[in-house]
């Protein structure tokens, strides 16, 4: 009678693993299969960015703004990770000399049982430089000619020279700031408020939005008078 007790227990301990088991079976593959999917839109953002800032460097190129990415998890994590939630970072700490550096994206999930099986940005090219200063000469170029009977006299800027700072690399392209002001048919006096232009010292303009200028536009007169 003992001896059928411990049989019959046996058997319901053997019988609840196999029930374990197979609804751990269940919940794993059946509810809650590994799957794949795509995230679209992820933005890559750069940390450290105040490393280079205090080493008098500036960044001369951004990276991608954003990547997509393959992954692979189980249903619910996968429902649980999107664009919002997944981080992907480049690190300018070990990267702050002049020169460029290819340094990988860092992912962090929400989740720890996400694999990534694809992604279209694995790394990315930052090129550092050195922040520089200079001052050059200010032109001031007169477009057109004055209407009939009239003359125009030289033009008179409100300054002669424009102080700029940005990557040593195309400041050392800079040799000149240059004004336009029209006076086409004019007949009396023009004053304008020209914007000003960056030239190489081929004529090349220099556009670059990392470059500071001690200004941007300036107060350009030009007297037109009637001829004797």
């Amino acid at each position: 009678m003992i001896k059928n007790f411990f049989t019959k227990k046996i058997g319901l301990k053997i019988l609840s693993l196999v029930i374990s088991v197979f609804l751990w079976f269940y919940v794993a593959v059946v509810l809650n299969p590994q799957t794949e999917t795509k995230i679209r839109g992820i933005p890559i953002v750069v940390a450290n960015f105040s490393e280079i800032q205090s080493k008098n460097l500036v960044l001369l190129n951004e990276p991608t703004l954003t990547m997509d990415l393959q992954i692979r998890g189980s249903r619910s994590s996968l429902a649980k990770t999107n664009n919002k939630n997944v981080t992907a970072v480049v690190d300018l700490a070990g990267n702050s000399t002049p020169g460029e550096h290819i340094i990988p994206v860092q992912l962090t999930f929400p989740t720890n049982d996400v694999t990534v099986v694809d992604q279209s940005v694995s790394e990315v090219a930052l090129t550092v430089d050195l922040m520089s200063k200079k001052t050059v000469p200010l032109q001031i170029v007169v477009e057109g000619e004055p209407a009939e009977g009239f003359m125009a006299q030289k033009a008179v800027a409100s300054i002669e020279s424009i102080a700029i700072e940005g990557p040593a690399t195309t400041l050392k392209l800079i040799d000149l700031a240059q004004a336009k002001v029209d006076i086409n048919n004019a007949d009396a006096d023009v004053f304008s408020m020209s914007v000003i232009s960056l030239l190489s010292s081929n004529s090349v303009l220099i556009e670059d939005q990392t470059i500071e200028m001690s200004d941007r536009r300036i107060n350009v007169l030009v007297r037109i008078q009637p001829m004797e």
